[in-house]
């Protein structure tokens, strides 16, 4: 898919694949990295006085108080993701070792375990090494314990419960994932206080937890069990919410996090829904061109320091770039206009 994006005035519109935005992101994400294992959770950004961004372990600006979770899942993946397309070991190495750091020190801590499922799910489906079925176990019972729909939600568990019933065939984990989509389809979570109105189109309310929701949860039982009911709501949802009408409610961090969802349902919905594989397609290129011409500090479109980081609000959040990395792999032919 090419953009449909045009330049302004006289000058001739650039352009680059997907693949080459993935790799250009990468001179933010080396910064990342820190020496020890793991990575900095961001860069905060100033050009009052010195055009500068500092690194940061706050998880998102405004929250200096907060621990934030050992989450580098889609960070550790990033890197994964390109090395294997392009079969570049520089990349492979960095992922590897990010998860020998992330497997070290799940021994030690839970929550190591629990936050970052989606590289252990990757790794033990291309390895089957016993070493990242076990720290996927290790997480089960607190995965599984009974909780609300949203405290679900918000440790991601449908994506999970699906993860454990594939590496375990026990119904216990399926039964959850299926509990956990219908309680969220009848509307459950949108009668909590910490779920609350992003946005309106029409009668169709887009919350906070909106799009979570679809990927986490929803697309897992839709793969997990092939029943039409859950498809149809994804499509349902992802139609009424109109997202490429209300592009101006997602501009900090978190708010980012939402749209970076939705174009990771479109993604996931190309591999599941055949029928409509294209017009998912359009819909994620279109938000992958919105997000990079938006909020990408490039050397074309400067903001800070031209690293290719992805900026929202003064904050080069890693995660997001993270998260944005691997939807650029997954269109890696597509073609995106740059100025």
């Amino acid at each position: 898919i090419k953009s449909s994006q045009t330049a302004t005035g006289n000058e001739p519109k650039k352009t680059q694949t997907g693949l080459q935005i993935a790799k250009n992101t990468f001179t933010f994400l080396d910064k990342t990295v820190k020496p020890e294992g793991g990575f900095w959770f961001g860069f905060e950004c100033n050009n009052k006085f010195e055009i500068v961004c500092r690194a940061s372990d706050t998880y998102r600006a405004g929250h200096a108080s907060y621990t934030p979770s050992p989450h580098f899942g889609h960070l550790t993946l990033s890197f994964y993701d390109y090395g294997k397309k392009t079969g570049d070991k520089i990349y492979t190495d960095k992922a590897d070792s990010a998860m020998a750091f992330i497997l070290s020190n799940c021994n030690q801590d839970l929550s190591w375990c629990i936050w970052n499922f989606s590289p252990l799910i990757a790794y033990y489906n291309d390895t089957k090494d016993e070493r990242y079925k076990n720290a996927m176990l290790k997480a089960s019972d607190e995965i599984i314990r009974e909780k609300t729909p949203l405290e679900h939600l918000s440790l991601n568990s449908g994506l999970k419960l699906k993860a454990l019933y594939d590496i375990t065939k026990d119904d216990r984990y399926l039964t959850s994932l299926i509990n956990l989509a219908d309680a969220i389809m009848a509307g459950e979570v949108d009668k909590d206080d910490l779920n609350p109105k992003l946005y309106s189109d029409g009668d169709f309310t887009v919350r906070t937890q909106t799009f979570k929701s679809i990927w986490s949860t929803i697309l897992p039982a839709y793969a997990a069990t092939k029943d039409p009911k859950y498809l149809g709501f994804i499509n349902d949802s992802l139609k009424k919410a109109n997202v490429t009408a209300h592009f101006g409610k997602f501009q900090t961090s978190e708010e980012l996090q939402h749209l970076i969802f939705a174009l990771y349902s479109y993604l996931q919905l190309m591999n599941l829904d055949a029928a409509s594989k294209d017009a998912h397609h359009q819909m994620a290129h279109d938000l992958a061109q919105h997000i990079y011409s938006t909020f990408a500090d490039t050397r074309d479109n400067k903001k800070f320091n031209g690293d290719f980081g992805i900026v929202e609000n003064g904050v080069k959040d890693s995660l997001n770039n993270g998260w944005l990395v691997r939807h650029f792999v997954k269109l890696s032919d597509d073609t995106f206009t740059i100025n």
